[in-house]
């Protein structure tokens, strides 16, 4: 009976310190993940669900300006705020990956607080290594260099109650979203220029 406890407990634990370094694999639902797609199963007893939110926005960390345009610029370091919300509950975990068109790693990946980042079915991924608490987490992206095309996160998440157990812990359906390459030397042009036509 301790063995089959110390067996559950040990199981429904397994994702706490985030699939990778649980052994638990690729959850981020793209390219090279493995198990399952979503942060569903492996020690989280609910299916995945679409009232599970995932949303991902990034900030120039050079002038703070968020991206509004879907568009990174080459070798600019972002501020990544990755949310994951279902009503009624206080934490999450996740894992997130950064792809090219190819499917390759893209960009460098760098761990906020309580992350780390991990190699998973041959992929880099960002993932929680305790519970986060609230509904936000934040951590950097380099991007790569010109001419690398587009950028797609990958993202999967569980909201969860805090309450050391599976019941009412929510998985998320996969996310993505991508941001396409903007390699031109202005980004906006004010239409301000003025004709002053006295004295001739």
């Amino acid at each position: 009976f301790p063995l089959v406890l110390g067996f559950l407990g040990l199981t429904l634990a397994s994702n706490n310190s985030g699939p990778a370094g649980s052994s638990n694999g690729n959850r981020t639902g793209g390219p090279g993940s493995t198990g399952a797609a979503t942060c569903g199963g492996g020690g989280w007893q609910s299916a995945a669900t679409a009232n599970t939110v995932v949303a991902i926005t990034m900030k120039d960390v050079a002038n703070g300006e968020t991206v509004t345009d879907g568009k990174y610029k080459p070798l600019r370091t972002y501020e990544v705020q990755i949310s994951v919300a279902h009503p009624g509950n206080s934490a999450f975990g996740f894992q997130c990956q950064v792809l090219g068109a190819n499917n390759n790693d893209i960009g460098l990946l760098a761990a906020g607080a309580g992350q780390a980042v991990r190699t998973a079915g041959g992929k880099k991924v960002v993932e929680h290594t305790s519970r986060i608490s609230g509904t936000t987490a934040t951590f950097t992206w380099t991007s790569p260099a010109a001419g690398s095309g587009a950028a797609t996160f990958y993202a999967a998440g569980n909201s969860v109650n805090a309450d050391g157990g599976t019941n009412d812990d929510f998985p998320s359906l996969p996310y993505s979203l991508t941001f396409t390459e903007n390699n031109t030397s202005v980004g906006n042009v004010d239409n301000n220029i003025s004709i002053v036509s006295y004295p001739n």
